[in-house]
């Protein structure tokens, strides 16, 4: 649902909201709030506030990409990345993956200069939470190898190195963008 409005005519809001269901995640509510208020026919000032939310990708979530190498020892081993869900990344602390989320801020000037050029400045921020990152390779130690077969996960005699997505890590990002148009 989008709705816009002018409040008065220096004053306009604009207001959207989004409902998601994903089976995987469960239910979302984002939405999107702006105004642009006109301080003389040439200059105006303008802001919003937003949220949004990101599912995982297929690739992220059931993507197996093994490569076999023999070591030195002669035996072959498998080394690569897994699902988060997969037995040996859940044995080696993985969790399952969750949405990214986000909170988005802006504020800027909007002006129009000597009747022929145009400036915009805006300022803005946007912050995310629990983005998906492809952990550290884990490399299988004799030791672990022996705790991987003791807990009878699949192929834990044969892998040698072991890497899965994961919400790693939240960010900031914050920034000016100038526009001048002639």
């Amino acid at each position: 649902v989008d709705a816009s409005a002018d409040i008065t005519d220096r004053f306009f809001v604009n207001a959207a909201i989004r409902y998601e269901n994903y089976s995987d995640f469960g239910d979302t509510v984002d939405g999107k709030l702006s105004a642009r208020y006109k301080i003389t026919e040439a200059i105006a000032l303008r802001g919003s506030v937003g949220t949004g939310f990101r599912a995982p990708t297929p690739g992220q979530l059931f993507t197996t990409n093994v490569s076999t190498r023999i070591d030195a020892d002669g035996f072959p081993v498998a080394s690569g990345l897994f699902p988060a869900t997969n037995p040996v990344s859940v044995f080696l602390g993985a969790k399952p993956l969750q949405p990214e989320k986000s909170v988005n801020l802006s504020a800027g000037i909007t002006a129009t200069l000597f009747e022929m050029v145009d400036v915009t400045l805006d300022i803005y921020q946007i912050e995310l939470s629990d983005q998906f990152y492809a952990a550290t390779p884990i490399a299988v130690t004799p030791a672990l190898r022996a705790a991987l077969i003791a807990a009878n996960i699949p192929g834990g005699n044969t892998i040698g190195q072991v890497q899965f997505f994961q919400n790693s890590f939240d960010s900031t990002t914050q920034g000016v963008d100038l526009v001048a148009t002639y």
